[in-house]
């Protein structure tokens, strides 16, 4: 059987907890957010200006936020929710 990576970090106890404080540091959100900017900003610069280039740009902005969010929330158990969506005829 393989074990997810977010399993094994979930693993270790001590781990999860200081990761969670760490994601609770305004410091940490503000370094996180000024690298990301920076990295947006040096992906225009090298960007040419053709649609292709654009597009690669699109997706290596769309893969480090994703990379972001999967960070600050490695640590949290995903929340299943026992509720039906609203707006739906479920007697049809």
């Amino acid at each position: 059987m393989t074990i997810s990576p977010k399993s094994r970090f979930k693993q270790t106890e001590s781990d999860v907890k200081k990761h969670a404080s760490l994601t609770k540091d305004e410091a940490f959100h503000r370094a996180l957010d000024y690298s990301l900017l920076s990295y947006v900003k040096k992906l225009a610069k090298a960007n040419d200006g053709n649609l292709t280039s654009s597009a690669v740009s699109f997706h290596q902005i769309k893969g480090a936020i994703e990379f972001t969010d999967e960070l600050l929330n490695i640590h949290e158990m995903p929340v299943v929710s026992d509720s039906k969506p609203t707006g739906l005829n479920y007697t049809s």
